[in-house]
């Protein structure tokens, strides 16, 4: 690979670009890409992370990746930058026994209405019912007293 070589989205015409000027035109092309349907909203969030994470590095933008490897790399035996973010970014590890104990379980069915509630408290026109007891609650008064009962 030439030494200004850099792989992009945007192909040749990234060679004319800053970086920041590449970044922005390649998350536009990916939103294009999401709302045709060429690729999936996964897919592009995935590619726009990878994206991130060479530009806070600098290394892809410069293209050598041998020496953007890192000693916590070396060590943990990973190859390159792309297979370290592979493993990261891989989500289809799913264990379909701990899913069905957790859906058995009603930990799941709890998981939902916890999120339920907490974005119902975030709204700006929530109220809460007892607001003594939410002074009380919030209190760090409480929190010291309940610290020193644990």
């Amino acid at each position: 690979m030439p030494r200004g070589y850099r792989p992009s989205l945007l192909g040749d015409e990234a060679l004319n670009l800053t970086p920041e000027q590449e970044y922005a035109r390649a998350e536009e092309e990916l939103k294009r890409k999401v709302e045709n349907g060429e690729i999936s909203e996964t897919q592009a969030k995935r590619l726009m992370t990878r994206r991130k994470m060479k530009m806070r590095q600098g290394k892809a933008i410069d293209g050598d990746a041998a020496e953007g490897k890192s000693k916590a790399m070396e060590a943990a035996d990973f190859q390159s930058t792309q297979m370290m973010l592979d493993q990261l970014l891989a989500k289809d590890d799913s264990n379909w026994f701990l899913d069905w104990c957790l859906e058995v379980s009603g930990y799941n069915w709890m998981e939902d209405k916890v999120k339920r509630e907490n974005m119902r408290r975030l709204a700006e026109d929530f109220k809460h019912p007892f607001p003594a007891t939410e002074l009380v609650i919030n209190s760090n008064q409480c929190e010291v007293i309940m610290g020193v009962v644990m």
